[in-house]
């Protein structure tokens, strides 16, 4: 992928934490990022070669991660992140986590003294949903992928299951970032 694609990549992803995070401050439009209740269905440990159904999950590590789990056991299966960044929680006691991986990343919540994930974007084409889509794909590939079952705006494509979420930012008919996120 050149260079420009992959800053636009980035910039997309960039902007999409920056939505996650600017929902502390108690938004209360649709479409706003929001943390699932508590005790729910999503708040356990995926196992290795499962699906879940009813969320979306992210298949790495030999895991599939959804929004909502907890990093428990994830980064460890994941392996040493490229970068780690961290910043006081303005929703929740402790500390807001971001997992930079090639390819993806993971932006955490903390909840009771655990981290859960918030959201995975991914930030190039070397990672794939389970479906098989990757950032560069046409948007035609994800609807025979996924569906008519989405709603759309300002070129977001958004697929909801539970409390999970699958986005695709496309520009010109072309998936530019794809994100996994918590939602109401």
């Amino acid at each position: 992928m050149n260079n420009a694609v992959k800053t636009i990549s980035l910039i997309l992803a960039v902007l999409a934490a920056l939505c996650g995070l600017a929902s502390c401050g108690g938004g209360s439009g649709a479409g706003d990022l929001t943390l699932p209740p508590e005790n729910t269905e999503v708040r356990h440990q995926t196992d290795a070669g499962t699906q879940r159904s009813g969320l979306y999950c992210f298949p790495a590590g030999g895991k599939y991660i959804a929004p909502g789990d907890e990093l428990t056991d994830i980064i460890p299966a994941l392996g040493n992140p490229v970068s780690f960044e961290q910043s006081e929680s303005c929703a929740y006691v402790g500390m807001d986590k971001v997992y930079v991986y090639n390819g993806f990343t993971i932006f955490t919540y903390p909840d009771n003294g655990i981290d859960y994930v918030l959201m995975i974007v991914f930030t190039d084409d070397s990672m794939a949903t389970a479906e098989g889509v990757r950032v560069g794909d046409s948007i035609s590939k994800v609807t025979a992928s996924y569906g008519q079952g989405f709603s759309e705006d300002s070129g977001i494509y958004t697929y909801k299951r539970g409390v999970s979420a699958l986005q695709f930012s496309v520009i010109n008919d072309t998936v530019r970032s794809i994100q996994y996120l918590c939602v109401e």
